[in-house]
Parts: C-alpha cells; structure tokens; sequence
C-alpha cells in the first residue's frame, strides 16, 4: 500500500514505507542508533533511548512503533532452548524430490512448531530447517515423521550444531558497512 509521507523540506513523497523515506532523508543513522541500543536491551524504555540520543521520548516513541509497522525491527524474548530441556539443535538440510513445489514445502516445515527457521537456498539442498529436541530419540521421531518418510523430499541431512560462535548479527554494523542505496525516481 502506498501512502503519502511529508519530508523535511515539506514535499510530499509517497512510498510503501515510512522508514525508507526517513533513509532516503538522511535519518538512517538516528533509527540504527535506536536499533543498537535495543539489541542491547530489548526492553529500555522510550525515555532511556531519548536521553542517550538527545532526543525527544515522542519522537522516539514513533520512530520504534513506526519500525516495527514498516516490519523492520521486532521487540521479542528469546528464551535458551537448553533451559527448557532442549539439548540438541540441529539443522536440517532438505533436498526436495524432482518436481516438487519448494514454497509448499517451505510452509508444511514453517507451521511445525518445532522448527524454528526455514530458509531457501540457492543450492541442490533448497531448504534448511533449524529446530530442537530433547534427545536423539525425540530427533529421531522428527526426522521420521517429517523428512523420511516424506515422499517430496529426496534427501534430509541433519547437521547437530556442537557449538555456537554467534548466534546475534549486529546489524547496524553491517548496515554502516553497505552500500548506499540507490533511489529511482
């Protein structure tokens, strides 16, 4: 849906996204500010964000909501799988049978409530799935039901993570590192 927006300069531009206005007008900067200091703490208040950044706590306020409507941040929990008795994490590599739909296989996985992630590829394995299990007989269970026995899919192969190095990308590192991005007008 496209909507009218008023810059700064009191144009009217018109985008699907406020955010990409505000990017496009040189405010990039102040919403990856908001951005890292909410990675750091998901639950600081609007008013511990101004003060860091000098700004108004409405302003603020209407910066994150508008974020989190233009779906570019979300403010969730994350829990350790281990604490809930989860000791196994293991990804999944799928490689569908010939012919078959990838979308549709990418959603039967995606309202799993054990899997956590589904991911396309551009490879011969076109999925990757992530999820947990309590021990290898619950795995076991999973791969069975769900991969095995599958008849759309040619090849699983499950990958049990051993360790994480990192698991959390910060992106306004990897945002201040990209490339400008280019506007059509």
């Amino acid at each position: 849906m496209t909507r009218k927006f008023r810059n700064n300069d009191e144009s009217v531009v018109e985008s699907d996204s406020l955010t990409q206005v505000k990017r496009n007008n040189g405010t990039q900067n102040t919403d990856l500010e908001i951005i890292k200091l909410l990675q750091q703490d998901g639950r600081m208040s609007y008013a511990s964000i101004a003060k860091s950044l000098q700004m108004s706590e409405g302003a603020v306020r209407k910066r994150v909501l508008q974020l989190m409507e233009d779906q570019v941040i979300s403010i969730v929990a994350e829990a350790d799988p281990a604490a809930f008795g989860y000791n196994l994490a293991v990804i999944v590599l799928i490689e569908p049978a010939p012919g078959v739909d990838i979308d549709r296989l990418a959603n039967y996985f995606s309202a799993l409530p054990e899997v956590t992630y589904v991911v396309r590829l551009a490879s011969e394995v076109s999925l990757a799935i992530d999820t947990y299990a309590n021990d290898m007989e619950e795995l076991n269970a999973f791969l069975n039901k769900h991969i095995n026995s599958n008849a759309d899919i040619l090849r699983g192969r499950p990958m049990i993570k051993m360790k994480a190095y990192k698991m959390r990308p910060k992106w306004n590192e990897l945002l201040h590192s990209a490339p400008e991005q280019q506007t059509s007008n």
